[in-house]
């Protein structure tokens, strides 16, 4: 989808674009996703190590002479290995509790269906923004820039305040995990997120290299307290009071 994702105000055919990527994918059904967000057609998945769909990515490496029939006998491949998973995971970022809502109200049943609300210390968020040149922050006047912090926090809270609901409606399929507390304890986090999935086992190998990436995770958690400058973390946390109050987070000021 493009970005920047709309902040304020809902677009009813963007919200439906998006539960219907989450529906598809659910299903498997890859042949079939929205033309404006089909990621199979995305190079980005060719291109990145770090998103192994291996049956898929193998076999678009092949593609020479007839681009169109070998995209469709690789999108095949992926969805027969996709049917063959007992668990299919989607990660999605930027996305929004309304189409989660739509999203659930399609399903005939939620006994399967797991969802972790991954949520970040709004300070690291923007002050991620702040370092991503792609996303334009950093080039805004300040004004613009704490309209745009107050947008941002504005959609956290309102996320919440949906989920919240939903969690009412829809018991046992929510599970809420702080960025901060994956960082500091990620094998206490992922025990609890494989006991929330139903996964008995958490495998060792996953264990070992959560041990090895935990340093370099905890200092990107922290980055904004010795990058970001006063002035744009006073402007979150004036912005913010709401969600930070939710996370539990201190209101202290950056080391800058």
């Amino acid at each position: 989808m493009t970005f920047p994702r709309q902040l304020s105000g809902i677009d009813p055919e963007l919200i439906d674009l998006e539960a219907s990527v989450y529906n598809n994918i659910q299903d498997c059904d890859l042949d079939h996703l929205p033309a404006d967000v089909d990621i199979m057609k995305d190079d980005l998945i060719g291109r990145n190590a770090k998103i192994r769909i291996s049956v898929f990515t193998n076999c678009m490496k092949q593609i020479v002479a007839n681009p169109k029939a070998l995209t469709d006998t690789c999108r095949q491949l992926a969805m027969t290995s996709c049917k063959s998973k007992s668990v299919v995971l989607m990660k999605v970022v930027r996305g929004t509790m309304d189409a989660v809502s739509l999203y659930l109200s399609r399903l005939k049943s939620t006994a399967h269906v797991k969802i972790i609300h991954l949520m970040r210390d709004p300070r690291g968020s923007i002050n991620s923004r702040l370092r991503t040149g792609w996303t334009g922050f950093k080039e805004l006047d300040l004004d613009n820039q704490v309209k745009m912090i107050h947008s941002i926090c504005e959609r956290m809270y309102r996320d919440v305040t949906l989920r919240r609901k939903l969690e009412e409606k829809y018991p046992n399929v929510f599970l809420q995990i702080k960025y901060e507390d994956l960082t500091n304890d990620p094998i206490k986090m992922f025990q609890q997120i494989y006991d929330f999935i139903g996964e008995a086992q958490f495998p060792e190998s996953l264990k070992k290299k959560l041990l090895v990436s935990k340093t370099h995770s905890r200092r990107i958690a922290a980055l904004w307290k010795i990058t970001m400058s006063k002035t744009i973390v006073d402007v979150v946390v004036n912005n913010c009071e709401s969600i930070l109050n939710h996370l539990k987070h201190d209101t202290f000021s950056s080391n800058k």
